[in-house]
């Protein structure tokens, strides 16, 4: 049986059949208490209502990560002094013991002047959540690798003769990140051999053109010593090796 106690049997069995989650919940100062969830917050966190009983009342907070708890309160009782729409993302525990991600959206209104309550909306994000952080960790590991590779990637914009830098390996560090009047600035910055720049602004200038890849090999002061650089060209994107 449910814990909603409204008489209105109709308005009961709307919420009851409603896809999604629905949650009414009393706020205080000092507690949430849980008033009524319907069958799709159950369905939606793979849980059987009879077997989570030790969630009801003031104890629904034990249902949800315990690092989740703290912003979650403190943002409900933001939405309440600013009069807006409670929104927070967190961590509840799932019918198979794991913690999954959901979404709250909660309209609230007073009962009296100790209490809030308010009527949310549940939407699974699980995998949206999964997903994004596998991006991130993705992410991090492969600019991990061009850090300590001697790949050095940034853009090049055309139009302005201008550079920015968006990953550079740790031997490469003190390069400037951002470079306008390219490439002028950077075969001063480098103290190029101007043989070495007529073929660097030679690459440039293909590349202004709107050729998709050019190269070339040049010289370049770096922390006081001169190095070779291969560099190529490809679409928007340089890619140095040091050589």
């Amino acid at each position: 049986m449910s814990d909603f106690k409204d008489d209105d049997k109709l308005q009961y069995q709307i919420l009851q059949l409603l896809p999604s989650g629905v949650g009414v919940y009393d706020v205080t100062e000092n507690e949430v208490r849980k008033e009524y969830l319907n069958d799709g917050y159950y369905q939606m966190i793979d849980a059987i209502r009879d077997e989570r009983h030790q969630y009801d009342g003031n104890k629904t907070v034990f249902a949800i990560h315990k690092d989740d708890i703290p912003d979650l309160l403190k943002e409900a009782h933001k939405a309440i002094i600013e009069h807006r729409l409670f929104q927070y993302k967190f961590r509840v525990l799932a019918g198979d013991g794991s913690y999954r991600w959901i979404a709250i959206s909660a309209n609230h209104v007073p009962l009296d002047d100790k209490t809030e309550r308010f009527y949310a909306a549940y939407y699974d994000i699980d995998e949206l959540i999964r997903t994004q952080e596998k991006l991130r960790n993705n992410e991090i590991m492969f600019n991990d690798l061009l850090k300590y590779s001697e790949v050095t990637h940034f853009t090049y914009y055309p139009d302005k003769h201008r550079y920015e830098i968006l990953v550079v390996p740790e031997k490469l560090a003190a390069l400037p990140k951002i470079m306008d009047d390219f490439p002028e600035s950077f075969i001063k910055h480098v103290k190029m051999p101007e043989e070495d720049a007529v073929r660097y602004r030679e690459m440039i200038r293909k590349i202004d053109e709107g050729v998709q890849e050019a190269e070339c090999t040049f010289q370049a002061k770096y922390m006081g010593k001169y190095i070779c650089i291969s560099k190529v060209y490809r679409w928007a994107t340089f890619h140095e090796r040091c050589i």
